[in-house]
């Protein structure tokens, strides 16, 4: 008998020693990945007009050395996922599985890399592409893709590569400490405490806005065209305000005021990519009706009048056809959330970023231009759609419900209006013709008064609040 016995090792320690041997180099070079994602994602936005202009020193610091490691945790998974494998199936099956999750990384890198320089050389990008073109794009990627796996499990039979990889991905771990000792937390997000008993005893509340409309263009308030027939007819139901005046000249100013009570020369919020920031982020309407058990809703623009995108946290649980979820794949504590919150909104960034590029490609996923939506279209095609989502949820919510909607028929300066009255058998062959305003006010009273047709048929409209106001005038 051997003088010394040892006891014997189990699966889980033969597969974490497995995993040290090969998983760590394959864990190196993901995390790598995820720091020149990272890095050519913040020079992108950094050498731009964007949302980085109003980042200070220590988020910059923050973006380059914490976010790296939130995009390479889901990848560590798969590594470690990979080396567990190595029970059932080959060694070499093992560093191909591990070799994937960093070779997707650095695919969505080199697309990413690929779609800013065409972009900006040549103005053109993955979202043009169509038919066989479209194809060709997604098979050079499924391409590249294998290139890549190819190439890190060969790396990884080097042994001093393998070490040099581990050792760059502890100096980021070093350097991650630095953006760590720079978070200040300034404490958690407040929530009201509210009986959730009285929840049945609260309205529904809908925010009904249309873009750039004026009051002195409606019938109801004089006009002598009958451009709001509707509103006129249930004026003596609501309660006017007189003295309504915008807080800003643009949408983001004015909508953004309205969401939080607070002015764009409080907030610095007046056009993107202005931002909301720290407790202005978190201090908002639908934060406080959320706290009140109301489920929110928002159907408006994306990148234009979209809250999340100019960073309302905690606002809304569903938005222009999307479930509202963290950027992170973990629960972070209520005041880390906050404290981080400007490096998750850049995380938010880059995931759109990639995921609407890949779905696209895929074919799985249909892309709209939001500046040729915003200024060359947006009545019967779209607002039409907006009032499908508008009844979708209105249909499927729990009550009490807060929907937040903004129709674009009447965003000049051309009208794409669906009801020709005043512009019959005209064309636009110039911006802010009157004709077609009108008509494209009375597409607006078309819309309004669907909406309480709709409402009184569900019989929700006694215990509806709806605000019907405009972000500014033409």
């Amino acid at each position: 008998m051997p003088k010394h016995s040892h006891r014997r090792r189990g699966p889980l320690a033969d597969s974490l020693k497995q995993w040290l041997r090969h998983g760590s180099g394959a864990a190196g070079i993901a995390i790598l990945s995820g720091f020149c994602l990272v890095l050519s994602e913040w020079l992108f936005f950094v050498t731009k007009p964007s949302f980085l202009m109003s980042a200070d020193l220590a988020q910059h610091v923050r973006i380059l050395t914490l976010t790296p490691w939130v995009i390479a945790l889901p990848l560590l998974v798969i590594g470690l996922a990979g080396s567990l494998s190595v029970r059932f199936f080959s060694m070499r099956l093992a560093d191909y599985v591990m070799a994937l999750a960093a070779a997707a990384l650095l695919t969505v890198l080199a697309m990413l890399m690929l779609d800013n320089f065409t972009y900006t050389v040549f103005g053109v990008r993955s979202f043009d592409l169509t038919g066989p073109g479209r194809y060709t794009y997604l098979a050079g990627c499924m391409l590249l893709l294998a290139f890549f796996v190819v190439r890190i499990a060969r790396a990884l039979d080097n042994v001093r590569v393998r070490k040099a990889v581990v050792g760059f991905s502890l100096v980021l771990a070093l350097v991650a400490g630095v953006g760590v000792a720079l978070t200040r937390m300034n404490g958690e997000p407040g929530e009201l405490e509210v009986d959730r008993a009285q929840r049945q005893d609260l309205p529904n509340i809908i925010i009904f806005s249309a873009d750039g409309l004026d009051a002195r263009r409606l019938s109801a308030f004089g006009y002598q065209r009958k451009t709001s027939p509707f509103l006129e007819r249930i004026l003596d139901r609501g309660l006017v305000f007189e003295n309504s005046f915008s807080n800003s000249h643009t949408s983001t100013g004015s909508i953004g005021a309205l969401l939080t009570g607070r002015l764009p020369t409080t907030t610095r919020v007046n056009f993107r990519p202005d931002l909301f920031r720290e407790e202005d982020a978190y201090r908002h309407l639908p934060g406080i009706l959320r706290t009140l058990g109301y489920f929110n809703a928002e159907i408006t623009v994306r990148y234009y009048l979209d809250a999340d995108d100019f960073n309302l946290r905690q606002a809304f649980h569903w938005a222009n056809r999307r479930e509202l979820e963290s950027p992170v794949p973990i629960n972070l504590p209520p005041g880390l959330l906050k404290a981080w919150n400007f490096e998750l909104y850049f995380l938010r960034q880059v995931s759109d970023r990639v995921f609407n590029r890949l779905q696209y490609i895929a074919l799985a996923k249909h892309y709209t231009d939001p500046y040729r939506e915003v200024m060359q279209t947006g009545g019967e095609g779209h607002d039409s759609g907006r009032l499908a989502q508008l009844r979708y949820i209105i249909g499927r919510a729990e009550e009490p419900f807060f929907i937040n909607t903004h129709f674009m028929v009447t965003h000049g300066s051309t009208f794409p209006v669906y009801t020709r009255h005043f512009s019959a058998s005209q064309e636009q062959k110039e911006g802010w013709m009157t004709d077609f305003y009108d008509d494209a006010l009375l597409d607006v009273d078309l819309y309004l008064n669907f909406l309480f047709d709709f409402l009184a048929s569900r019989g929700q409209l006694d215990r509806t609040l709806i605000v019907y106001t405009t972000d500014h005038g033409e």
